[in-house]
């Protein structure tokens, strides 16, 4: 079998995100769906300790990478020379010459009673857990294609 390089989806996320938590069983969905047609990585502002217990939250075709040390800053983290510092959530869409294509940062999470400009919003853990799920999904799409 010849070995053939993937697309890679490289997701930064941390155990104390709300939006990450939301946002994990989308990516766990969109895994399943592609693992055939991406490599999935998610890292880690947490140590292997902890990424350890929280194993069992995510699918199987997602490699778990922990950071070695937390950064001083909170919003950061430094895995093998790779450093992000965008915040979390954020989803890195690279082809399969490892060359960024999209970069979706920050997610849908559920709002109650949100007024912005004399206006109520309300977002459901359903709608914002589809609302990633499309965005994810489109990023994908579009590089297939």
């Amino acid at each position: 079998m010849k070995n053939e390089r993937k697309p890679k989806i490289i997701v930064i996320t941390a155990s104390w995100c709300g939006p990450c938590k939301i946002q994990t069983p989308t990516i766990n969905s969109i895994a399943e769906k592609y693992s055939n047609e991406f490599d999935f990585i998610t890292l880690f502002w947490d140590l292997k300790e902890d990424v350890v217990k929280m194993k069992s939250e995510y699918n199987e075709n997602i490699k778990l990478i922990p950071s070695k040390l937390r950064k001083k800053k909170l919003t950061c983290i430094e895995i093998s020379g790779f450093e992000h510092c965008y915040g979390f959530p954020t989803v890195y869409v690279l082809n399969k010459m490892n060359i960024i294509q999209h970069v979706l940062v920050g997610a849908s999470t559920r709002l109650e009673n949100v007024e912005i400009d004399g206006k109520t919003y309300n977002v459901t853990i359903e709608q914002a857990k589809q609302e990633n799920y499309e965005r994810i999904e489109k990023s994908l799409l579009e590089l297939i294609k």
